[in-house]
């Protein structure tokens, strides 16, 4: 191959469109947007959506187990129209497998309280797993977080 070739064949790879590939934890950085989006806009069904169809969720203020997508978006509906939101404090994520994430982390419920929000603080512990090109939530276990030592 000539010098011309080479400089010509290097100038179009260049040009070339790349792919590139989010892994896991890029991935799974998307679903926590999407649940902050859809909790933000009190939207149950939206919420309930991004959990597989058989989840576990062990929510923050249930006394029971919620079984299941159908249940999961009956226990959001506190949340219509409600105004709340949710800040993520902090994210710790575990690759398991390839389609299997522990992520482990603080967050802030922002309740309305009389139109301000007033955060309450929280801990969650979730399993996210891939189904087909889809990240959801398997199992999802949320409590308040105790106050700080004095």
């Amino acid at each position: 191959m000539t010098l011309l070739g080479r400089v010509l064949l290097v100038a179009l790879l260049a040009m070339a469109p790349t792919q590139v590939f989010a892994g896991p934890e890029e991935e799974t950085d998307a679903l926590f947007a999407r649940w902050k989006a859809a909790y933000d806009a009190n939207d149950n069904v939206a919420v309930a959506k991004l959990y597989a169809n058989d989840a576990i969720l062990h929510g923050t203020r249930s006394r029971d187990l919620t079984l299941g997508r159908e249940a999961i978006t009956q226990y959001f509906t506190v949340v219509v129209g409600t105004g709340n939101k949710v800040e993520f404090v902090e994210k710790q994520l575990r690759v398991i497998n390839p389609t299997t994430i522990l992520a482990v982390g603080f967050n802030d419920f922002m309740r309305n309280r009389e139109g301000k929000l007033v955060p309450e603080p929280a801990r969650f512990t979730m399993v996210l797993v891939k189904e087909g090109n889809d990240w959801v939530i398997a199992h999802h276990h949320s409590s308040l977080r105790p106050p700080p030592k004095q």
